[in-house]
């Protein structure tokens, strides 16, 4: 507009109570000689809470800020825990200006204005915004998004203002919005002026900052975005998904009769259509849970014996049928290794199994780490049906051992383990090193000394808990105490009847079958029982220990540096014990231990 050029007195423009697109930003600042400032802020904290000078510095973001005085910020996850710098949590306010709360409404009161405990064991009084932020390199504050958005979809609670922030920061994407349509994510976007993105390239962007389950799978570019009246995004008005999924290739269909009735299964269980035979199983959002009741399903069609670390193994609707086809019903000798990632040059990665025997949770890990090298995961024996599970940490070092040298006749040795898989790890990087090999790298991920994690008294409450928390469930509190109950009278047919109605009460456990679920208590608790009675011996070698910070473990680097004889190299992720296994922090400790290997490759 040329009538801004008589705007020469104009000093300082103040903008709050929308977010500031940067696209606006930047015309303003072309236009005007003035100051331009961003602030945010809700009425319940005296309206403006943060403050930011804007600048054109080529960032694509406008943040919100820094606190303004006497006031604090706290970006927290959804277990009250703090998140690292650049991933996503939930905004919480504190200091003197916030309200009493709202006038005559306690239930609002109460669910908005909290008390909360940090890590140092300081209590304050804190205002949760429901905002979605996460903290920039400089300290600055980016909006994200609101956690009303958030849905739950195969389990997993997801935040649709997470998955639109990491999307529109891509440059070919003007705007975009993600819904939940048809039990898929769909991601509908505008392209940048001159752009035009392929949904192939932008699921990769997306598959790289975040968890699979949080990729669409449906993607609609669309000219405009549909307003309201008064100018914002009109979900109601975002037309049906494209009927395709995102990738390189269309979905393709099955070439005979074993591949249909497996592609008919898979879209019952992740409540979907239009998948095809090649389509990997865990990107179309299956998880540890939806693997277990695959395999269930499988075993009772095709009367076989598959264990679940076959869907590991055979990912694919068309490598599952080549499985059945070539008539292997069994995964092979107990504790063989899984292939987890493969390609690349440099020595393979071994992860041992956690107590419950899978090694699903390392899928995330082996996406970093896989790259470059191989990774294996070291599943524990009693999994595969007729197969009993071990009862010692010694028995399963020595299974795992021989399923390495399978692979890896000689070293130097990488081993990691998250949980009790860092026990068994620790006694096989110390049976190498008292046989002369050299481990270039033993990781404990968050890995209990035993006798720090509690006596095994709540047996089945602990199993329910990691089925349920593994598939992103959660875990209510009136079960844990049926559970102890049932198991103080020694009832633990009826707990784990109560297990499975807790696990079809949360859509995850119809078609999982008693026998399959009593097969994976069964490994549980051996794996816990083995875990008490173990006492780590006096190892020569380094040890790099990855802890949560949620406190049921703060001491467990304490108790290891006085088992360890080499050097203990401590690690704190702000999280909790399952998810240091996911997301943001997984790639932080996976990216650390590939460094570590990567300093090693001169031995």
């Amino acid at each position: 507009d040329p009538a801004t050029a008589g705007c020469t007195g104009l000093t300082r423009v103040v903008c709050s109570g929308e977010a500031l697109p940067y696209d606006l930003q930047e015309r303003f600042l072309a236009r005007f000689p003035a100051e331009l400032h961003n602030l945010y802020g809700p009425t319940e904290a005296a309206v403006d809470v943060t403050h930011w000078t804007c600048v054109d510095d080529g960032s694509g973001i406008v943040p919100i800020g820094r606190p303004v005085a006497n006031t604090e910020l706290h970006v927290l996850d959804r277990h009250g825990l703090p998140v690292p710098q650049g991933v996503t949590g939930e905004l919480y306010l504190g200091g003197v200006q916030l309200a009493e709360g709202y006038h005559r409404r306690p239930d609002l009161t109460g669910a908005s204005f909290v008390r909360h405990t940090d890590g140092r064991g300081v209590t304050r009084r804190l205002y949760r915004t429901g905002d979605l932020v996460r903290r920039l390199p400089g300290g600055a504050l980016e909006y994200r998004g609101r956690t009303d958005a958030q849905i739950k979809l195969r389990g997993f609670r997801i935040e649709l203002g997470e998955i639109e922030a990491v999307l529109s920061a891509h440059p070919s994407v003007a705007e975009c919005a993600v819904l939940l349509r048809e039990e898929r994510l769909a991601a509908y976007y505008v392209p940048a002026p001159g752009a035009a993105p392929e949904p192939a390239s932008l699921a990769a962007r997306l598959r790289a900052a975040l968890p699979a389950y949080m990729v669409p799978t449906a993607w609609s570019p669309l000219a405009a975005m549909p307003l309201t009246h008064s100018g914002k995004l009109d979900r109601k008005r975002l037309p049906d998904p494209t009927a395709a999924p995102a990738g390189d290739r269309p979905a393709a269909p099955p070439r005979d009769a074993r591949e249909q009735r497996l592609l008919e299964i898979w879209a019952e269980l992740l409540g979907r259509s239009g998948l095809g035979i090649h389509d990997d199983f865990f990107d179309a959002g299956g998880h540890s849970l939806l693997a277990l009741r695959l395999i269930s399903r499988i075993n009772a069609a095709y009367g076989t014996a598959l264990g679940v670390s076959a869907v590991l193994a055979h990912p694919t609707v068309a490598r599952q049928a080549a499985l059945l086809r070539d008539g292997h019903g069994t995964d092979g000798r107990p504790g063989a290794a899984v292939p987890l990632a493969g390609g690349g040059v440099q020595p393979p990665l071994f992860l041992v199994h956690p107590v419950g025997g899978g090694v699903l949770c390392y899928r995330e890990a082996a996406a970093v780490l896989g790259t470059g090298r191989p990774v294996h995961g070291l599943p524990a024996p009693g999994l595969t049906p007729g197969t009993p599970p071990a009862a010692t940490v010694r028995e399963l070092a020595d299974l795992g051992l021989r399923a390495v040298r399978e692979i890896q006749p000689a070293g130097p040795y990488r081993l990691g383990g998250w949980s009790f898989g860092g026990l068994v790890a620790y006694e096989m990087a110390h049976t190498l090193t008292e046989q002369g090999e050299d481990v270039a790298l033993l990781a404990l991920l968050d890995t209990g000394f035993p006798g720090t994690d509690g006596a095994p008294d709540t047996l089945l409450a602990d199993f329910a808990e990691d089925l349920l928390r593994s598939a992103g469930l959660g875990m209510p509190e009136p079960l844990a105490a049926s559970l102890a109950a049932a198991q103080a009278a020694g009832h633990e047919e009826d707990g784990l009847r109560t297990v499975r109605d807790e696990l079809i009460r949360q859509d995850a456990g119809a078609g999982l079958t008693p026998g399959e679920l009593a097969r994976h208590y069964a490994v549980f608790r051996a794996n816990t029982l083995a875990a008490a009675a173990y006492r780590p011996p006096a190892h020569r070698g380094a040890v790099h220990f990855y802890q949560s910070t949620d406190g049921a473990r703060l001491g467990s680097a304490r108790a290891w540096a006085r088992a360890v004889r080499g050097p203990l190299v401590v690690r704190e992720l702000d999280t909790d014990h399952y998810g240091i296994v996911r997301g943001a922090h997984i790639r932080e400790t996976a990216k650390d231990m590939e460094k570590i290997m990567g300093e090693g490759l001169d031995r």
